[in-house]
């Protein structure tokens, strides 16, 4: 799809109204939208291996995802969803908290689990120096 043209076409603005079921105008008129997808893939993977510890619990972080929007870390160990992704730290000093996140997820099978945070602006992946899982520091882009 890279490389290719998107094109949308949009008629009339306007809502649909429950009270009358039916769609109300605002604005009439064809609007012709168009734009070449020239997308590049920034993202990055991070192989990590290192345990975490936080009150009996043990998981070692296999890996974490880094994309502009978003951070992931996979986990291996037996109570691994009690670690999340708490703090993102920049080469700048910027710290960015849950306060900066628009959402978090974990899942867990047997052994394994995944979380992952959406951030509520676009990072720059070079210029992350760090990211705190419960209380464990891992650095990146060294």
């Amino acid at each position: 799809m890279n490389g290719n043209t998107i094109s949308l076409n949009f008629k009339d603005f306007g809502y649909y109204s429950e009270e009358s079921n039916e769609f109300v105008t605002i604005v009439r008129g064809n609007w012709d939208l168009s734009w070449k997808l020239n997308y590049k893939d920034v993202s990055k993977k991070f192989k990590v291996n290192k345990f975490i510890s936080e009150k009996n619990n043990k998981s070692l972080i296999t890996s974490i995802n880094v994309s502009p929007i978003s951070i992931s870390a996979n986990l291996i160990g037996k109570h691994s969803n009690n670690f999340m992704i708490n703090i993102i730290t920049f080469k700048d000093g910027t710290i960015l908290t849950n306060d900066n996140f628009l959402g978090a997820n974990t899942s867990t099978s047997f052994l394994k689990a995944f979380t992952s945070i959406e951030l509520s602006e676009v990072i720059n992946v070079n210029q992350i120096e760090s990211i705190t899982i419960g209380k464990e520091i891992i650095k990146i882009n060294d």
